[in-house]
């Protein structure tokens, strides 16, 4: 091991500098334990037009169609979008989510997961 550039780096860094790596360190460890500890989802929000469309339930597989421009897809408690007519394509190309929000802005829609206690309207939901 080449111990010059350790001494050289040591030489570079202040007491400061180490202390600021440290504690960036210490806050990215606690954020992703405290993640890992948060509840995993049981339901999704899906806004349409920056306003409340549904909730679907996240433990049951489904085919979601949306409206004649978005079919979402649920299964083994992820969500996917499954068709969308914009065109770049970009939410149905991220794939399957547990987490992480799926967005499609031509058709101003969105994806948002929750822990809370579903109120599921069967009207809109069409399953396979």
């Amino acid at each position: 091991m080449n111990y010059s550039i350790i001494k050289d780096i040591k030489n570079t860094l202040s007491k400061a500098d180490i202390a600021l790596i440290i504690v960036v360190i210490l806050i990215s460890t606690t954020s992703l334990f405290c993640l890992g500890l948060s509840k995993k989802p049981n339901t999704i929000i899906v806004h349409l037009d920056n306003k409340d469309f549904n909730e679907y339930d996240l433990n049951k597989d489904q085919i979601i169609v949306i409206n004649n421009h978005n079919t979402v897809e649920i299964r083994d408690k992820k969500v996917r979008m499954l068709y969308s007519d914009c065109k770049n394509q970009q939410c149905v190309k991220q794939g399957w989510s547990e987490k992480v929000p799926i967005i499609c802005v031509p058709n101003k829609l969105s994806i948002k997961f929750s822990t809370k206690e579903s109120t599921i309207n069967q009207e809109m939901l069409i399953t396979y």
